[in-house]
Formats: structure tokens, C-alpha cells, sequence
């Protein structure tokens, strides 16, 4: 983590904060690979044919292959799909890239990107930012007709359903914000003025507040798909008429921002307020989620990094302050509440067999950053601290 800082504080902030996630019991050709392992051929149609269970199976057998081909589809889909001359979200110069576990099984990567041809936003270059974000991150159904493949995968990798872990913090209904407003353009929302007065502010942003609160509720109500309230054929004015709020309210309220910096709403049809960002060469190329964030201030940028390039392990951490409870009202001596708190950290440590598989074979990497840092101390000579390093033996000596 102290690398990535280490980059916002030299190279600035970052373009865009990008998620790939393992859609392993998707992927025909992985289950293809370990058939062979065993000296089978599968047909496509045999692949298909393979139950729910069957292909759990075979992937909880074969952390070893599941790694590796995780691995190699990452790095092919840089070589081959973010670090062409195609450029598909913009011309890369800097990244820092890391594997984390889901929910200690499944890998899926965690990419802070840097671009070298985006600008900056503020409210001088805001018409150029939109653009920007408009060409490369997409966050619509496509038409069915004109590309059905894309469909197919937004529809089968994009498309948000509320879970047990949109509900991870309290009072909060998603924590991924679904459903997303709608909204015909890009809007970047902008705070008040500083200087307005403190009572006038207040109340523009409890009208706000009510605004957008009954229509994201309306939004989960109507256009929800999962639910057997949706309704396909609601329009944007069919959804303002029903809670009595006009376009222009509406408009206005999204176009302000409660804090001191931006918020950005992407340009959205009214049938796509479930539809997880993407950029469509990333999804056609990874056959997966993507989700590609844009990082516009410095809180984004330090929230994306201690909360996806930090490991949480409060189970663990809870388990050895229990521990070392116990230790001290049992009055143990120093030696036995060592072994205590031991006891208590590799039985609740969390790691998978894939996850152990990365940390054992050196090939595979959990994190990557271009380009390498080199820790440099800036204190005073005298304070310096050095070591001496060990000169080994020649052993065919």
C-alpha cells in the first residue's frame, strides 16, 4: 500500500480505479484445460451440459490450473487489449496492479491506472472530462439487434443484484449505490458556493436530498428487474409524474454535490440504472465483470486505496484481541499467552486453496506496479540507518 501512495504522491491522482473479476464457471475453455490434465477431450456441447455442481467440482479439485489460468488471462488481456495502440480507455503510462480473493476464494484484480491523455477536471476543462469519460466507460444494456454479444455479456456479467453484501454497512441500502439515476448526458455535480450562507445551503440541500431520495426509491421500485414490480416500459417522465417532481427539479438536484469537490453521473437510459460501468473492449476481451471507476480527487483515489489494497481481516484481528483478553484474565505468563494468541491466528486465518497456490508458486504475482519504487531515505545523515549485508560463500569453492 505504501508503494501506491508513494505513486499518488509523485505521479498525481489517478484515470480510473478498474476491477477484473474470475467468471471461472463461465469460462468453457478453463473446464476444456483440466479435462485434459486428466487425458479427456470435452466437447462444446459436453461443456455445457455440465451441471452447477459438476463444475464446482472440478474447479475445487484444480486450484492449480484455476490460478494459472486466471493469471495468464490477465496478462493477455494487457499485453493484447489495454496496452495497444488501440488505447481502449485511454493511453496508459502507469499502473499498480492488485490480486485479492473472493471472499478468500475466487481471484479477481484490483488496477489503479494512470493516463496520460486525460484532463484534469475543473470547471475550466469540465466539457473535456465528459468527453473523456463518454468515449471509454460505458454504462448501458446495448441493443439487442445491433450487437447481441455485448448484450449477452452486459446482460450475464453487468447487470446489478442486490445481495447479502450490498447491505455490508448499516443504514445503508447498497453500498454499490444501485440503482444509479438516469440521466440522458454525463453530469459532473458540482458543489455550492463557499461563501453562500450556511442557512440558505441547508435548505437547498435538504431539497435536494428529498428529491433524490424518492426517486432512487421509485428506481428500486419500478426499474429493478429482479423485482416483479419492474415495469420495461416506464419512461423518465411515467417515473417524475409518480412522486410529483418535475424534470427540471430533478435536473437541478443531480447536478449538485453535498461535499466540496465533484460527483459524476454517467450518461444512463432509464432501462440501465442496474448496469454496472464497463468499457466494452475490456468486456468482450475478458468475458467477466469489469467494472472501470473513474478517480477524479484525492478522496476517491485514498478510499479506492485502503479500502481494495488493504486485505481485511477483522474475523482474524477480533480473534487474537480475544485472545489476548483471555491470556491476560487468566493471568498466563508471557510465554503461554504467546502460544494463545498463535493458536487463535492460525485457526481463523483466512486463505484458499487458490490463494495458497499464488503464495507458494513464484511465477504467479498478487501484485504488480510499473514502475517499480525504490524507497529512498530523506532524513538526515546522521539519523540513517544502514545494514551491512551478509557476504555469502562461494559454494563451488
Amino acid at each position: 500500500m505504501y508503494e501506491v501512495v508513494a505513486m499518488v504522491k509523485q505521479l498525481g491522482i489517478l484515470t480510473w480505479f478498474m476491477t477484473l473479476s474470475c467468471a471461472d464457471l463461465r469460462w468453457p475453455e478453463l473446464f476444456k484445460i483440466i479435462a485434459k490434465t486428466k487425458g479427456n477431450n470435452l466437447r462444446d456441447e459436453e461443456v455445457d451440459a455440465l451441471s452447477y455442481h459438476e463444475r464446482c467440482s472440478m474447479l475445487n479439485l484444480n486450484p492449480v490450473i484455476v490460478a494459472k489460468h486466471f493469471q495468464y488471462r490477465v496478462e493477455t488481456f494487457f499485453r493484447d487489449v489495454l496496452l495497444t495502440n488501440a488505447n481502449p480507455i485511454g493511453k496508459i503510462v502507469y499502473y499498480a496492479l492488485r490480486i485479492e480473493f473472493q471472499m478468500r476464494v475466487s481471484p479477481h484484480l484490483h488496477a489503479l491506472i494512470w493516463t496520460s491523455d486525460c484532463p484534469d477536471l475543473t470547471n475550466d476543462t469540465k466539457d473535456a472530462y465528459i468527453d473523456y469519460i463518454d468515449q471509454h466507460v460505458q454504462a448501458y444494456l446495448p441493443d439487442k439487434e445491433t450487437d447481441p454479444q455485448l448484450f449477452d455479456l452486459v446482460k450475464t456479467y453487468q447487470t446489478h443484484n442486490h445481495s447479502k453484501t450490498c447491505r455490508k454497512y448499516k443504514n445503508v441500502a447498497c453500498r454499490f449505490n444501485f440503482g444509479q439515476f438516469f440521466t440522458d448526458r454525463t453530469i459532473v455535480a458540482e458543489p455550492l458556493a463557499e461563501d453562500m450562507d450556511d442557512k440558505i445551503k441547508s435548505n437547498i440541500l435538504t431539497r435536494r436530498k428529498e428529491i433524490l431520495s424518492k426517486v432512487k426509491q421509485k428506481i428500486d421500485d419500478v426499474l429493478n428487474p429482479s423485482k416483479p414490480t419492474y415495469d420495461p416500459h416506464a419512461t423518465p417522465t411515467d417515473i417524475l409524474n409518480d412522486i410529483d417532481i418535475t424534470e427540471q427539479d430533478y435536473q437541478w438536484a443531480i447536478s449538485l454535490y453535498p461535499d466540496s469537490d465533484y460527483e459524476l453521473h454517467l450518461k444512463r437510459p432509464i432501462d440501465s440504472c442496474f448496469i454496472n460501468n464497463y468499457f466494452i473492449a475490456g468486456l468482450k476481451g475478458f468475458a467477466a465483470n469489469v467494472d472501470l471507476q473513474p478517480v477524479f480527487n484525492h478522496y476517491k483515489c485514498i478510499t479506492y486505496i485502503c479500502s481494495y489494497f488493504t486485505k481485511d481481516e477483522t474475523e482474524c484481528s477480533q480473534a487474537i484481541i480475544n485472545a489476548a483478553k483471555e491470556a491476560k484474565e487468566a493471568n498466563l505468563n508471557v510465554r503461554d499467552g504467546l502460544r494463545k494468541v498463535g493458536a487463535a491466528f492460525l485457526s481463523t486465518c483466512e486463505v484458499s486453496a487458490q490463494e495458497c497456490v499464488y503464495r507458494c508458486m513464484p511465477e504467479l504475482w498478487l501484485r504488480k506496479i510499473f514502475p517499480k519504487t525504490l524507497f529512498v531515505s530523506t532524513d538526515f545523515a546522521e539519523n540513517r540507518v544502514r545494514f551491512a549485508k551478509k557476504q555469502h560463500k562461494n559454494l563451488m569453492s
